[in-house]
């Protein structure tokens, strides 16, 4: 769409048309990514309101453990390093050092 748009303006009857290329490109990239985590939060979802109808000790139980899991997985996702920076924090609290040849990552 680039060497479209970069060779001469473009009327504006086509925008409707660019913009529907634009959005199906999107969409084949990022496509199986929302509806996985569509589908995720939906498990979450169906898995509190069936412990809810069990009692409100085990609706605690479990949503705290699913909002720790979470956090947990989307942590080590959304850092830099992923499970790289999660070792050598592991370290620094443990206090144990190790020399570059031994680190995995």
């Amino acid at each position: 769409m680039e060497e479209f748009l970069e060779h001469r303006p473009v009327a504006i009857r086509w925008y409707p048309r660019l913009v529907a290329w634009e959005l199906r490109l999107l969409w084949l990239l990022s496509g199986s990514s929302i509806i996985v985590l569509i589908f995720n939060y939906m498990l979450s979802f169906v898995t509190l309101m069936f412990t809810g109808h069990l009692g409100a000790l085990e609706l605690a139980g479990t949503s705290f453990s699913s909002v720790g899991i979470q956090g947990l997985a989307y942590g080590i996702m959304g850092s830099n390093e992923g499970i790289g920076s999660l070792i050598k924090d592991l370290e620094r609290a443990t206090g144990i050092s190790r020399t570059e040849d031994e680190h995995p990552i």
